[in-house]
């Protein structure tokens, strides 16, 4: 008879996959802890805290690969305590994480696309007001040479990269527009104690005034700035630049408004199908813009010309004797230079003459004698 035989796999064995390791050395040793690839950078960004969600094990080890624990003596040395759970949390915030180069790429080409998107979104043209599409935004971020942080903030990166994108003018794009709202509550709760209207409306539109020109000194354009529906409109409504937030909320805290800033909408955009009505009148207003602009330079130019041809004719009849003398002078010695020239030019042709009839005469003289 002859034995069966059988491979048995041992039970209690827990096989460590898809795993990365964070390694960490200290006094001397070194630390590992495994963990799930997918989770050690949302843990590290602050998305993920439950370390069962992070660990595969919450043992710490001297070798992961061999599996070799770390004892409590060696951690109570180098950490100053035995807690598993602290030394952990210590190795995953400052330790070394082994990665490859294809996690390495996809997670580049992950924070890319996260960027491009927030690009997208929160981003538009200035004339048309319409946001860009991912594969512009992306094509643009490689004409730019924008490059991505693994491990940096997704917000501070869109920032950098819609600033490089402005400075290389890859694209013709800003930030877009918030619409904001200042509320006069202050105006608001007075309007029914008040027994005077006549006075509360012109307090209020002077107030109206001065938020309206505080807005402007800090950046706000005009133009943005919608105009009050009544004399008991106690709200004030704008779009501004997302950087100027923190301003246009110390303007509705101020104590001179003592009013709220409300948010009406994240970014303002142009929303729709493009039609060529609104093309036609779109490029119509640009054309006109930049015609009022060529006319304004065009006549700064010539009143400058005219200013200084004035100065130049003033000039002129100063200096026209002068001038008239100066010509005559020069007249004369050009009709005494020609009249000489013309009397040397004579002599020297009347020379040639007597030349040219000396040496034929020569000629026949000599063709006689060989004769």
């Amino acid at each position: 008879t002859t034995m069966s035989r059988q491979i048995v796999q041992p039970v209690n064995q827990v096989r460590l996959t898809n795993v990365a390791v964070v390694r960490l050395s200290r006094g001397g040793h070194r630390f590992e802890v495994a963990c799930y690839r997918n989770k050690i950078v949302n843990y590290r960004q602050g998305t993920e805290t439950d370390l069962s969600e992070v660990l595969q094990t919450e043992r710490i080890f001297t070798n992961v690969s061999k599996g070799q624990f770390a004892n409590s003596k060696t951690l109570k040395k180098c950490f100053d305590t035995s807690n598993e759970e602290e030394v952990c949390r210590f190795i995953l915030a400052n330790g070394d994480v082994q990665v490859s180069d294809q996690e390495r790429a996809a997670q580049l080409e992950s924070t890319a696309r996260e960027v491009a998107s927030m690009v997208s979104e929160k981003c538009v043209h200035p004339i048309s007001r319409r946001p860009y599409t991912l594969p512009q935004i992306r094509d643009g971020m490689k004409a730019a040479g924008f490059m991505v942080h693994p491990t940096r903030n997704i917000k501070q990166q869109f920032l950098d990269c819609v600033r490089l994108l402005q400075e290389k003018r890859v694209l013709d794009i800003e930030r877009a527009k918030m619409k904001l709202a200042i509320v006069l509550s202050q105006l608001q709760e007075a309007s029914h104690d008040s027994d005077n209207d006549s006075d509360h409306n012109d307090g209020l539109t002077k107030q109206r005034d001065a938020v309206t020109t505080f807005l402007i000194n800090e950046g706000v354009a005009a133009a943005d700035i919608q105009p009050s529906t009544g004399d008991n409109d106690t709200r004030i409504i704008f779009q501004s630049d997302p950087s100027l937030y923190r301003r246009m909320d110390g303007i509705a805290r101020h104590d001179d408004v003592q009013g709220r800033l409300e948010i009406i909408q994240q970014c303002v955009t142009e929303e729709g199908d493009v039609t060529l009505g609104h093309e036609l009148e779109r490029k119509a207003q640009q054309q006109q813009q930049r015609d009022e602009h060529h006319v304004v330079q065009s006549s700064g130019k010539q009143h400058a010309t005219q200013s200084g041809a004035n100065d130049n004719n003033d000039d002129t009849n100063d200096d026209i004797p002068a001038l008239s003398d100066t010509l005559q002078s020069g007249l004369r010695l050009t009709s005494n230079t020609d009249t000489n020239n013309d009397d040397n030019d004579h002599d020297d042709h009347q020379s040639t003459i007597t030349k040219v009839a000396n040496s034929r005469k020569a000629q026949k003289a000599a063709q006689k004698k060989s004769k």
